[in-house]
């Protein structure tokens, strides 16, 4: 279904960008970035994956995170993780709605 989200200049995914086509995609590469929280305007370092054929990037949670993390070798180090990596992107319900889910294939 088309929607006003098509048109934003938004850098990273959302789950609305993953519901209802729901794929596999080749992650290839992470970076931190410094974010701020909407609500209280705190900055905290966050995991942001890139991915080819994707327009944006998906901010890491933890979840996320370790899912991948557990496909490599070298599990705790992100910097250490061996690109590309092939993920399936899902969403799943929330307390606050939805989320994305990462698993790797």
């Amino acid at each position: 279904m088309p929607s006003i989200d098509d048109f934003s200049e938004r850098k990273y995914m959302k789950a609305s960008d993953v519901e209802g086509s729901e794929r596999t995609v080749n992650a290839t590469g992470v970076r931190v970035e410094e974010l701020e929280e909407l609500d209280t305007k705190k900055k905290h370092n966050k995991l942001v994956l890139d991915m080819s054929g994707e327009d944006r990037s998906l901010v890491l949670n933890m979840t996320n995170s370790r899912a991948i993390a557990e496909s490599q070798e070298s599990h705790d180090d992100y910097t250490l993780w061996e690109f590309p990596i092939e993920i399936q992107l899902s969403t799943y319900p929330t307390a606050k709605g939805t989320g994305i889910m990462v698993k790797v294939v």
